[in-house]
């Protein structure tokens, strides 16, 4: 059944084709035929065509398309590593900033300063539990528009 429609097809596109010669040759309208891929390398037809041209073509292409393919995977690495030395930057900076804290209300309250420990200790807790509760929020965010999207 598949081959009776593509035999179908192919006799639509040699009948459009003769169609389309008998009317440029009575010079009522040009027609333009062009084709369209995307991708890094072209259709198989396009390819040998290529080679037949100009011999080696085809090895050249393949090679782009491969040389293509490993650069882009050396900027993705490259990303996800700036990536983790930032959160391993960010975790170490907050660390030192709630040990600083911590210090410097306990000197306060050596010193008997009664709301100052308390603040940085709410700061503290602050610092600590604030991006846990903004992970989980944004991770909630992004389950929702990618459900929405499907």
């Amino acid at each position: 059944m598949e081959e009776n429609k593509k035999n179908e097809l192919e006799l639509g596109k040699s009948k459009d084709l003769d169609k389309a010669e008998e009317i440029k040759k009575s010079g009522k309208l040009e027609i333009f035929y062009g084709r369209q891929f995307s991708g890094p390398l072209p259709p198989p037809e396009i390819l040998e065509s290529y080679e037949k041209t100009l011999p080696g073509a085809a090895d050249r292409i393949f090679t782009m398309a491969e040389k293509e393919q490993e650069h882009r995977q050396k900027i993705e690495n490259n990303m996800v590593e700036n990536d983790n030395k930032n959160r391993k930057a960010g975790r170490r900076s907050s660390t030192f900033l709630m040990c600083l804290i911590i210090i410097t209300g306990a000197i306060l309250s050596m010193y008997n300063k009664k709301i100052m420990p308390i603040a940085s200790l709410i700061t503290v807790l602050g610092l600590a539990i604030g991006p846990l509760f903004f992970e989980n929020w944004k991770n909630d965010d992004t389950e929702n528009k990618d459900g929405e999207s499907e």
